[in-house]
């Protein structure tokens, strides 16, 4: 720019001609640089051009003769092409300018405007996500990140090239630029699959641990302290790497309680209490198209339904709250794509992927919740609907207290406690959850004391596994005092808040059960002192570990797990992640199963003040 003459350069400063119109035409403005290029396409076609730039002669000549040689070439095809031929400058189009182009864009503008009529002006909205107009996506951190850092990134990498190629020389302005390969709307982020990694890990722990244990005989160590420690930083038995080791097979358990001989289910019921998120799973979405169709003509409906064989129900919602227990379940159910719910917002095309965002349901109970609050219900029937901390009361004048407890789980017992005391007798419970069943069996005999004549029944599963558990019929096989240990023992032997000891599931730890009844009493003591602190000499911690012992061997006679590892390995030549854990590891878990425990047995209190969870490990 600075070698040209003053008129050229006043043409690109002063008056902006940066481009050349090729014609009269609209959209026909080009670069000049393409133009010389298209210029150049006119000489060259006939192959005559191939090699000027190699001779500097020939290049000075074919660059003055050259736009004269097109000029005249296409004067000469313009005398003999007829005024309709395409090929003629003169009836040249611009691609947008063709009817498909135009019906496209006619399409794409009708939807912008129809759906930014439908949601309103989307700059107003009150919630910090960044979202799509069409679908209400929510974009993900990364994708947040990307947007507000756009403009730094750029800047950066600016000056970057500026200081390589034309301050410090140290690359050609020739070299090609990286592309900065930042996470958008449409970019799906990888999950990268660690189970090789943690296979090589494993292996390398059990090389380990046998290479520490021939080195500790060799030398005539102490094998018994050896084996008081744990080879890695968490224990293999009780953790997956670091994370909790959930168990997959809670529905075990149910098989070993269940009372084959009960009664029929009876056909009315004077209360319905309902899992929220079991029926939201459950109900069909094929008919409808949004979230206010859904609440309309899905869930409403379904309630008025649930109303025909009973005067009460009750829907139970989960609350989602950071840094809850149950993170570490959810987070390995997997992360589904955030969408913002509102009334005109589509549902999304995999329902079961949406409903795996806590967010996603957080918000799709809470407009459900002010839905059922203004709908109309037959008379002489009731329902309530948690929202929030708060009960919404629909039908009737009887109100219920806020409750503070996290999970459904729990608080359907505060719903079947607040009907038992509102003349309610016969009451059925809808979940798949085995902790619900679990609950209910622990607090039936303090339910049963606010109505003696309680029935009780847990409507369970789902298709072909749907069936019907009398709770008064379990209590009455396994008895008092085993009906209020339950909620310890399926803590301790793994639930969504506690590991799972590897390789033994809910059957195993029942038949341990029943061949060492001495642990009911540690089991019924810690359910009636809910919280309890233990130690190492806790009494209920010996029998614990004496329990975990026969877990792994019925055969042994240690009461103690550092010795029944030492036996495990060295005798029976067991893997390290097939022997119990250390004494101190069993210590740290039975911590944790006593306070998710003392949430259970405590589930009766709409207002509960748990301890801090980072005392109990």
């Amino acid at each position: 720019m600075k070698a040209l003459p003053q008129e050229i350069k006043d043409e690109f400063e002063t008056r902006n001609h940066w481009t050349i119109a090729k014609s009269s035409h609209r959209y026909s403005a080009i670069p000049i640089d393409q133009a010389h290029e298209q210029e150049n396409k006119v000489v060259k076609a006939s192959g005559g051009a191939v090699g000027l730039t190699e001779n500097p002669v020939a290049f000075r000549r074919w660059m003055t003769a050259g736009p004269e040689l097109a000029r005249l070439l296409r004067q000469y095809e313009d005398g003999y092409l007829h005024d309709d031929d395409p090929e003629k400058p003169a009836n040249f189009e611009q691609h947008e300018q063709g009817l498909a182009a135009q019906k496209t864009f006619q399409r794409q503008v009708d939807s912008l405007s129809n759906t930014i009529c439908k949601m309103g002006n989307p700059f107003l909205d009150d919630f910090p996500e960044l979202v799509t107009l069409d679908s209400r996506n929510c974009a993900n951190e990364a994708v947040v990140n990307t947007i507000r850092t756009l403009e730094d990134t750029g800047t950066k990498k600016y000056q970057e090239y500026v200081k390589t190629v034309l301050v410090d020389r140290s690359h050609s302005i020739h070299g090609t630029i990286s592309k900065n390969s930042l996470p958008l709307f449409s970019t799906k982020l990888k999950v990268s699959s660690k189970d090789c990694k943690k296979v090589k890990v494993l292996e390398n722990n059990v090389a380990l641990f046998g290479q520490l244990y021939i080195s500790l005989q060799n030398r005539d160590g102490d094998i018994s302290e050896f084996f008081a420690h744990e080879v890695q930083s968490y224990p293999p038995s009780l953790s997956e790497f670091g994370k909790l080791n959930l168990s997959g097979a809670k529905s075990q358990l149910l098989q070993c309680i269940e009372e084959p001989n009960q009664t029929e289910a009876p056909a009315l019921y004077d209360c319905k209490v309902l899992d929220g998120a079991v029926t939201v799973h459950a109900l069909p979405i094929t008919n409808v198209s949004t979230f206010q169709e859904y609440a309309d003509n899905v869930f409403i409906p379904h309630l008025e339904r649930e109303l025909c064989d009973t005067q009460r129900v009750d829907v139970v919602w989960d609350e989602y709250r950071p840094d809850s227990l149950k993170e570490g379940t959810r987070d390995k159910r997997g992360k589904g794509v955030r969408r913002k719910v509102s009334d005109d917002t589509k549902l999304p095309g995999n329902w079961n992927d949406f409903l795996r965002d806590p967010i996603n349901k957080k918000e799709l109970f809470e407009s459900l919740s002010s839905k059922v609050a203004d709908c109309i219900i037959p008379p002489e029937c009731s329902v309530y609907i948690t929202a929030g901390e708060h009960v919404t009361c629909v039908g009737t004048q009887t109100e219920m207290s806020s409750c503070n407890q996290e999970e459904a789980d729990t608080r359907i017992v505060v719903h079947v406690k607040h009907a038992l005391e509102n003349g309610a007798k016969c009451i059925q419970v809808r979940t798949v959850d085995t902790d619900v069943v679990v609950v209910l069996i622990g607090v039936f005999h303090d339910l049963s004391q606010i109505n003696a004549d309680l029935d009780l029944w847990v409507a369970f599963g789902t298709g072909m596994n749907y069936t019907h558990y009398s709770i008064n019929a379990i209590c009455a096989r396994l008895g008092e005092r085993k009906s209020r240990s339950l909620p310890v023992f399926h803590s301790l032997s793994g639930c969504d808040t506690t590991s799972a000891f590897r390789g033994k599931g809910k059957k195993k730890f029942w038949q341990a059960w029943n061949a060492y009844e001495e642990v009911t009493d540690a089991f019924v003591h810690l359910a009636a002192h809910p919280f309890e602190h233990l130690d190492l000499d806790s009494d209920s911690f010996q029998r614990i570990k004496r329990l975990v012992v026969i877990v792994y061997d019925k055969t042994s006679n240690a009461m103690n797990v550092n010795s029944a590892r030492m036996e495990l390995f060295s005798q029976k030549s067991q893997a390290v992640d097939k022997i119990p854990p250390t004494q101190n590891a069993l210590l740290q878990h039975t911590r944790r199963a006593v306070y998710q425990a003392g949430i259970w047995t405590t589930c009766m209190l709409s207002q509960q003040t748990n301890p801090c969870p980072t005392d109990y490990a």
